[in-house]
């Protein structure tokens, strides 16, 4: 089989090293057991209950007003802001958080800001309102936040 080197025995050594011997380990002194590390949940990683989707940097300063707004007027406290790189993206993005259990993104683009506007994902039952007039957007996910909780976090698709 070739010119191996001998296998290292109980005292022998590996990389330049001494291998202690084996019957140190015999008596009746063991190592204090630890268990392993935990394993990774499989529970779904949960989202922010609002993610803010910021189309275009300008925007930032309304959508970060938004936050404001609806973090005074509702019960509503784990939203976030993200800037959107490529417009092309937003799909990908939203998609993302339907997976993460988030269960609305606000869409900020420059018409929305001109008009006091966003679009609506309410992802946790699956439906879009498209430029809808920032009170009404505020009104509604007040509403169904509430009716959501209510429900006990049940959607029409069943538990997010």
């Amino acid at each position: 089989m070739g010119n191996r080197p001998p296998m290292g025995g109980p005292t022998g050594t590996r990389h330049g090293s001494m291998i202690p011997n084996m019957n140190q380990y015999m008596g009746d002194e063991y190592p204090p057991y630890q268990a392993p590390p935990p394993m990774p949940s499989t529970e779904p990683v949960v989202g922010n209950e609002i993610e803010i989707i910021v189309v275009s940097k300008e925007q930032w300063g309304y959508a970060d007003m938004i936050e404001k707004r609806i973090k005074q007027e509702s019960g509503i406290r784990f939203i976030d802001m993200l800037f959107l790189h490529s417009p092309a993206s937003l799909n990908l993005t939203l998609n993302d958080l339907f997976a993460r259990q988030t269960l609305y993104a606000l869409v900020i683009a420059p018409v929305n800001e001109e008009h006091m506007s966003v679009t609506l994902h309410v992802l946790h039952n699956q439906t879009e309102h498209r430029n809808m007039p920032l009170e009404d957007a505020i009104q509604l996910i007040n509403n169904d936040f509430r009716a959501f909780n209510e429900s006990g976090g049940v959607g029409p698709t069943g538990p997010m």
